[in-house]
């Protein structure tokens, strides 16, 4: 049995079970929830697909680049260190007025150089853990072409405030946000095997 008393009425999950309870079944032995696929195709549309993992178990950690600090000041000077050292990019997502979107903001030589803004849903749709894997995955497609073009680069990081997100790529386990979290792993063991350093770490938010 499902168990939905906490899902939210917005949710999609909750159009899905109306129609099916309207509906009389043509086979006393399918289940609910194959019931509720084929009567309601149209409305699993929007659903992610969950698999079993993000990425295969025997695939290589990416504990040696992505760098998450517990301490605060730690992870400041580790940032305020590499100045000038690598390219800086950050990242940060917000939910405002109903609305997600995410900001990328590349940083070298210490000016601003690249600066991306979007808005990508409504908060009833996604969360803003998704949109911080988002825009994570977009300044990682962004680093991985910049590393491309310049081969004599020395080297980039992407900064991001959110602790979980950066936890779910260096760890992923069965949850949201897996095709985002997919495509960073691979751009990233792509440079490792290019001998490039493209790195993800954590940086307090208005550090």
């Amino acid at each position: 049995m499902l168990d939905c008393h906490t899902l939210p009425k917005t949710k999609l999950m909750w159009g899905c079970m109306e129609k099916a309870a309207a509906a009389k079944p043509d086979n006393l032995h399918k289940s609910p929830l194959m019931f509720m696929r084929t009567r309601t195709t149209h409305l699993l549309d929007g659903m992610e697909t969950i698999d079993a993992f993000a990425v295969a178990p025997w695939q290589q950690s990416l504990r040696q680049v992505v760098h998450i600090s517990r301490e605060r000041e730690e992870a400041v000077k580790r940032f305020q260190n590499a100045e000038g050292t690598e390219i800086q990019t950050f990242t940060d997502a917000s939910m405002k007025k109903g609305k997600v979107g995410y900001s990328i903001l590349a940083w070298i030589d210490s000016s601003a150089k690249t600066e991306i803004l979007r808005t990508i849903s409504t908060g009833d749709m996604v969360n803003v853990y998704i949109a911080e894997l988002g825009a994570i995955m977009e300044a990682v497609e962004w680093a991985d072409r910049m590393l491309a073009a310049s081969p004599g680069t020395w080297g980039t990081k992407v900064y991001s405030d959110s602790m979980s997100a950066l936890e779910a790529i260096t760890n992923p386990r069965h949850q949201s946000g897996l095709a985002l979290i997919r495509r960073v792993a691979r751009i990233l063991w792509d440079n490792q095997a290019k001998g490039k350093r493209l790195q993800l770490a954590w940086v307090p938010s208005h550090a």
